[in-house]
């Protein structure tokens, strides 16, 4: 890698999330930080895909202009979520077109394109809801949610125990070491030895 590179994570996770939900996913590979560039491949797009959906670019950083091109064509229905990992979460919709702005960290990444993209195809294509498998645990450590967001703790099942092994949004390893979430409302604190529901991957 040169500097300032990051290798591509989440458009293979995002889109193996496309395909279990119906959807036939299409890698259209890395937007610049230019707003002619941005503009030109929206466009192309919304002519040859159904819904669109974008990984990072969506938060309040200086050359992430991707919110500034989707507010032009189209209408934003929200923008920030209070939601951990993934509050800069975006929807809009621009000719009658679905898209999502995904945040640019895995974590986030992965955990939202399953709360929101995977139900949002299932109902574009007319199939049932996906079952959601969960396993109760006795969680290793007392865990405190954050002070303004519900968050969706990850962790790793291991004898019976829910090991939390979320880090950082920015941590692959919050997502790559983790077997599924748990929910944690806003500033609750789940004390060591409760038993909690896991939603696994």
């Amino acid at each position: 890698l040169q500097p300032g590179q990051l290798y591509d994570i989440n458009s293979f996770t995002i889109a193996s999330v496309v395909r279990e939900n119906g959807g036939e996913p299409q890698r259209l590979g890395i937007l610049h930080d230019e707003v002619a560039d941005i503009r030109e491949k929206i466009s192309r797009a919304l002519r040859d895909y159904d819904v669109l959906v974008f990984s990072g670019g969506s938060s309040a950083g200086e050359k992430d202009y991707i919110a500034e091109v989707i507010q032009e064509k189209g209408i934003i229905l929200f923008h920030g979520l209070q939601i951990k990992p993934g509050k800069p979460t975006m929807f809009a919709i621009i000719e009658e077109k679905p898209v999502f702005g995904m945040p640019g960290t895995p974590a986030s990444a992965v955990i939202n394109a399953v709360h929101f993209i995977g139900p949002a195809l299932r109902t574009m294509a007319h199939l049932p809801a996906k079952k959601k498998e969960t396993v109760e645990a006795r969680l290793s450590r007392t865990t405190t949610g954050d002070k303004g967001r519900v968050q969706f703790m990850t962790v790793r099942l291991e004898n019976g125990e829910a090991v939390p092994v979320f880090v950082e949004s920015s941590a692959i390893t919050s997502i790559a070491r983790a077997d599924g979430y748990f929910r944690i409302e806003v500033g609750q604190t789940v004390e060591k030895g409760t038993t909690v529901k896991v939603t696994l991957f």
